[in-house]
């Protein structure tokens, strides 16, 4: 299934950690999508993370459902970890 970088701002402060793991668990049993990976720094109001998903409209929708803004859906074409790059 294809990998998706998804980038959120949010007004500083204004997201907790709690809500972001409710969506986050939302994530884990959503029938379309699942969110594999978030980072992110809610004092500066930064989130991003890795969603599988069939597409970027379903990815989309999901954020849209959850009442979560999105400024990029971008499909991964490769992945790397501790320099170990590998081709999606």
């Amino acid at each position: 299934m294809p990998k998706f970088l998804c980038t959120h701002t949010v007004p500083a402060k204004a997201v907790t950690l709690e809500q972001v793991k409710q969506i986050s668990h939302a994530a884990q049993t959503d029938k379309v999508v699942k969110g594999l990976r978030s980072f992110g720094n809610l004092a500066e109001g930064t989130i991003s993370c890795i969603f599988e998903g069939p597409s970027r409209e379903a990815v989309a929708g999901f954020f849209k459902s959850k009442n979560m803004p999105v400024d990029s859906i971008v499909q991964m074409d490769f992945e790397g970890e501790c320099g170990n790059i590998v081709k999606l």
